[in-house]
């Protein structure tokens, strides 16, 4: 396959620290595979991605979305994570700043596409703190509906969960009308 001189966008806002989870991993192994199939590969992301990027001997770009890291933070108590959210907010608004850098041709790695189109899973279930009403405003917006509620384990400790769902058939239909 040819890419010529498109880029692919990887957007890392939340790499904070000199840990990393699972997502994380996914998003340095999916730039793995980008870069061997010929893409230009191109993180937006704070310090502390620059020096897991570094370790990972990534062949990528990164556009930085903070001035500054911020020190450890701690996520034992509830200033902690306020801290982290705001944190991340931060990089966020660095990223939003940075958008322009995306050429028109460039690609942005896209979660729910690869989950349908690639994986070709028949359906989506994502578990979102009711307390996050933010976030469950998203998978609202994206088609999803809520189908349960559990508890689940977070920092911040044991919370009710809403489980929110799209299938592959519900999002390509969405994806159309949005597209056309």
């Amino acid at each position: 396959m040819s890419t010529g001189a498109r880029k692919i966008h990887f957007i890392a806002n939340c790499v904070y620290g000199n840990h990393l989870a699972g997502g994380d991993i996914h998003f340095f192994e999916m730039a793995r595979a980008a870069a061997e199939a010929g893409y230009k590969v191109n993180f937006f992301g704070g310090h502390a991605l620059a020096a897991h990027l570094k370790e990972q001997k990534l062949d990528a770009s990164q556009t930085l979305t903070e001035q500054t890291q911020k020190p450890d933070i701690n996520l034992a108590n509830f200033r902690g994570q306020i801290s982290l959210f705001l944190d991340y907010f931060k990089r966020y608004r660095g990223t939003v700043r940075q958008h322009a850098t995306i050429g028109e041709e460039d690609v942005v790695y896209a979660t729910t596409d690869y989950w349908f189109d690639v994986l070709q899973m028949p359906v989506m279930r994502v578990p979102k703190a009711v307390a996050n009403a933010a976030s469950c405003r998203i998978s609202e917006k994206q088609g999803m509906r809520m189908v349960g509620i559990v508890d689940r384990d977070y920092v911040s400790g044991r919370l009710p969960s809403e489980i929110w769902e799209i299938t592959a058939e519900e999002w390509r239909a969405r994806r159309h009308v949005t597209r056309s």
